[in-house]
């Protein structure tokens, strides 16, 4: 498991966009939701709203390939073991892309890493002096990458 980023966006508004690690692993890709650009911005700290709520789904009741919300504490302890999380509160939401809900990802130094799934599009916000990390990282771990 590697972190591929640390900022993401649902969907296509930058209304959307989040302060929050990326991870990646062979089976999922997971998006630890921090803080939202627009809410700091502002000067307060919110509900996560509707963009990821309607999004994603939270894990009762959904297939096995769906996306779904999620907290820290209630990931395996396999996943939560990894040094790569760093310090994250039990508490801290956790959107979870597994490989079947993944349609495509393709990657552009002028836009990042899109992911889309059925139910929405995340982009991950990568530099251009990055995207070849990222790609690679991909690649590693069985993702396939296409050209923006």
């Amino acid at each position: 498991m590697e972190r591929i980023c640390s900022q993401f966006q649902v969907g296509s508004s930058g209304f959307k966009r989040y302060l929050g690690d990326v991870l990646l692993d062979a089976e999922n890709i997971y998006m630890l939701v921090g803080l939202n650009f627009n809410i700091v911005a502002l000067g307060g700290l919110g509900a996560l709203g509707g963009a990821i709520a309607g999004a994603v789904a939270h894990v009762a009741g959904k297939s096995a390939s769906d996306p779904f919300q999620t907290t820290y504490s209630e990931l395996p302890d396999q996943i939560r073991q990894q040094r790569v999380w760093g310090r994250v509160a039990d508490e801290a939401k956790v959107i979870v892309l597994p490989r079947g809900s993944v349609k495509s990802v393709s990657c552009s130094i002028w836009t990042g890493c899109t992911i889309k799934t059925d139910q929405a599009k995340f982009v991950l916000h990568i530099s251009p002096f990055g995207i070849g990390k990222a790609r690679r990282l991909l690649e590693k771990y069985g993702w396939t990458a296409e050209a923006a």
